[in-house]
């Protein structure tokens, strides 16, 4: 009985792959075939429409004596029109929030004008988290309407108009240079970024930046009011619901407490914006160390904090800061309690 259910067996499997030859002969078929090789490091390459994108990075290059004769560590930050190439190069002593703005308005009045987008890297200038940007460089791309991108964790190639040009950098202008100081670093960085690395034929394009430039698309930063970085910080809001500006302290909503914000100073009233909300507003105080606090911030931190605990008069409220200044009277603080 065994012996013909095998034999049926073994010709169903036959008349199902349609193929009776052994194992052995499959093998040696397979090693006829060449075996392509596929670079991981494959990428394909999108070229950008005029006045789509630009790229940005920093680049440390090394130490230079500033104009007062201090050597300092000195950063690159580097501006790349994604369609024309062309390229604007800025050295200065250090990477912070301000600093990134100041270079980008730079670079906007060199080439005339901003792209709709720019791509970053994940730097902690442009974004605080995976799910937080920076409120202060966030508002900066508002101000221009500019759609910030980061590109994709592990994925610098994503930005290598921007990573070559560092490379541009490094061995075409820095390396077998001298300079006397930051100053000279500076000066013949200008005339290289103007005289060489702008008015070459590009190896990728076949064209000169220089003659590229004339067909991107550029928003006109002419168009835009001036962007005033010295009236604008970002600033963490404490434990205990302040944010510290210019040595005093200013109450903030209670679910603001972690959170990066900015803080923006017009005239003499200091606005605390969240997700481009407004949650606080305050009188900026002339006096230094002073509390200035809104009696419906304390309010509801006392309710967050304290739960059921009898709620101090005004005058003890008072005696635990020093609120010289406050927007709101404190003897609301009970109508809000109640």
């Amino acid at each position: 009985m065994d012996a013909p259910r095998k034999a049926k067996r073994a010709k169903t499997s036959t008349s199902r792959m349609d193929f009776a030859g052994s194992v052995s002969a499959v093998r040696r078929f397979l090693q006829t075939i060449e075996r392509a090789e596929i670079s991981p490091k494959a990428t394909v390459r999108f070229e950008t429409p005029p006045g789509e994108q630009a790229q940005v990075d920093w680049a440390e290059i090394g130490y230079f004596l500033d104009e007062e004769g201090i050597e300092r560590k000195i950063y690159a930050f580097l501006m790349v029109l994604s369609y024309s190439r062309m390229l604007f190069v800025e050295f200065v002593t250090e990477i912070s929030t301000e600093s990134l703005i100041a270079c980008h308005q730079k670079a906007f009045a060199y080439f005339g004008g901003y792209t709709q987008r720019i791509l970053y890297d994940n730097m902690k200038q442009v974004r605080l988290s995976r799910d937080e940007w920076n409120p202060l460089f966030q508002d900066f791309l508002g101000h221009y309407g500019i759609i910030g991108n980061t590109r994709r964790p592990y994925r610098a190639r994503t930005k290598g108009k921007v990573e070559r040009a560092v490379l541009y950098l490094r061995d075409g202008f820095l390396k077998g240079r001298e300079f006397g100081n930051l100053a000279d670093l500076r000066q013949q960085g200008f005339y290289w970024q103007e005289e060489v690395a702008n008015r070459r034929i590009h190896a990728t394009t076949k064209e000169k930046p220089v003659e590229l430039i004339k067909n991107e698309q550029l928003l006109p930063s002419a168009n835009v009011t001036e962007y005033r970085l010295a009236a604008k910080a970002s600033r963490r809001v404490s434990a205990e619901g302040f944010v510290h500006y210019t040595g005093s302290r200013y109450s903030v909503s209670p679910q603001a407490v972690g959170k990066t914000i900015l803080v923006e100073q017009e005239e003499q009233i200091l606005r605390v914006k969240s997700d481009d909300l407004i949650i606080a507003e305050h009188q900026i105080s002339t006096k230094k160390n002073a509390d200035v606090i809104n009696a419906e911030h304390v309010a509801e931190m006392w309710k967050l904090s304290l739960g059921k605990t009898p709620v101090p008069n005004s005058r003890k409220l008072q005696a635990l800061f020093n609120s010289e200044v406050a927007v709101t009277p404190l003897q609301r603080y009970e109508e809000v309690i109640g």
